[in-house]
């Protein structure tokens, strides 16, 4: 959830649990054991939160390859007490705690394994977890990184090599409404200016339906402007960079059920182009237009002017004016489209059976993956996307959004 928002890893091997050495006998090549290779060969972590009558814990599997493994629980560290946070950065890896406002840095040790190097905490910002996604930190460089709180509008700074907090940004009042919950976009970065965007929600999902687009400078450690976004709401997906240097903002799932329960504004794609600090005002893509009608969301750049998203088929969902905004669209009604940038010809994707919609992408090497959601949230699938069309690779446990690279 990089501040590019296409995660990069590298793939092959075996799966190997935290913790453990997973010693093998296989040959992963002429002369070399699976110990031997793990010591230098691809490494990702997947954080992965499986839910239970009573609420979730995460758990935490260290990967050699994204195309063949098997996950399970009682073989990954555990994190109790809710959803823990994952992240990569200069081949270190970040965990967020679920309990507590801690984040600990690991190193990749020569038997494959992490070795936690220090942690850091926010506890003097009234943080209760180690909240550490792509939605709220964003790597500036090897030695400055932003977590902002969404509570008080507040960017915490800190330093990833010493795990020490050096500074902050001090919460700005346009951006508390009272009753409402401040959410957004990502932090992306070009040069010295971090851009996102902001919008409000209250507990039923319902949208304040004001958006901000806010520039900071990432030089002076300081908040630039907040300008108002009138054209799309709730511009909550991860944000997509292409290989000009622009920026594609889109929504998550959820707005789609204000749109549709409240008769709120359509979802859309917004861009930032390569020279400019402001979305582009000649440029917007409604779902609706490419859909016959449908809503949608979860827009991904895929390179090349073209970009995949979710559609959602209100027509064989069932929900009425009594139906809860977030019920609305937690129905396994979405489907996986493509859309060329240029024509603007959009197409559902076959071998991608129907589901939850809030997908996400990774790339490994020159491949692009999506972790689809399965029914109720209970496991993720991992598809590579090829010119043939997706084929299946690992299954994880539960919901997982949080996938990184750590060699």
């Amino acid at each position: 959830m990089t501040v590019r928002l296409l995660f990069t890893a590298m793939s092959l091997g075996l799966l190997c649990v935290l913790g453990s050495g997973c010693e093998s006998s296989e040959d992963t090549g002429p002369g070399r054991s699976t110990a031997e290779a793990r010591a230098t060969g691809p490494r990702f972590a997947v954080m992965y939160e499986v839910f239970d009558d009573v609420g979730s814990n995460s758990y935490l599997a260290l990967v050699d390859s994204v195309d063949s493994a098997e996950i399970k629980p009682e073989d990954s560290r555990e994190f109790a007490g809710g959803r823990a946070f994952l992240r990569s950065y200069d081949g270190d890896l970040f965990v967020g705690s679920p309990e507590a406002p801690i984040v600990t840095r690991y190193a990749v040790s020569q038997r494959g394994e992490l070795e936690a190097k220090g942690e850091v905490s926010f506890a003097q910002f009234g943080l209760s977890k180690g909240e550490i996604d792509a939605w709220t930190t964003t790597f500036i460089s090897k030695t400055k990184a932003y977590t902002f709180d969404t509570k008080q509008a507040t960017t915490i700074i800190w330093n990833p090599q010493t795990m020490e907090v050096t500074g902050e940004i001090q919460g700005v009042e346009a951006l508390i409404r009272d009753g409402w919950t401040l959410e957004g976009t990502p932090g992306v970065v070009r040069g010295d200016r971090l851009f996102r965007m902001f919008d409000w929600v209250d507990d039923t999902g319902t949208l304040l339906g004001q958006t901000r687009f806010a520039v900071f400078d990432v030089a002076n450690d300081e908040l630039l402007e907040i300008i108002d976004e009138p054209r799309c709401s709730a511009m909550g997906n991860l944000v997509h960079e292409a290989e000009d240097g622009a920026f594609y903002f889109s929504n998550w799932i959820w707005s789609v059920g204000h749109t549709l329960q409240n008769e709120g504004p359509k979802n859309c794609v917004l861009r930032v182009g390569p020279d400019s600090d402001r979305p582009d005002p000649d440029f917007e893509l409604k779902f609706s237009d490419l859909t016959a009608g449908r809503e949608g969301a979860m827009f991904t750049y895929l390179g090349d002017r073209k970009a995949l998203f979710s559609a959602y088929y209100h027509e064989e969902a069932e929900y009425d004016g009594t139906t809860e905004v977030y019920d609305v669209v937690a129905q396994p009604f979405w489907h996986v489209w493509s859309v060329d940038l240029d024509t603007r010809e959009a197409a559902p994707l076959s071998g991608i059976a129907p589901n939850t919609g809030a997908f996400t992408p990774i790339r490994v090497d020159d491949r692009t993956y999506l972790m689809i959601p399965g029914e109720s949230w209970e496991t993720t699938r991992l598809y590579r996307m090829a010119e043939d069309g997706p084929t299946p690779a690992i299954e994880v446990p539960g919901w997982t959004y949080q996938f990184a690279q750590i060699r």
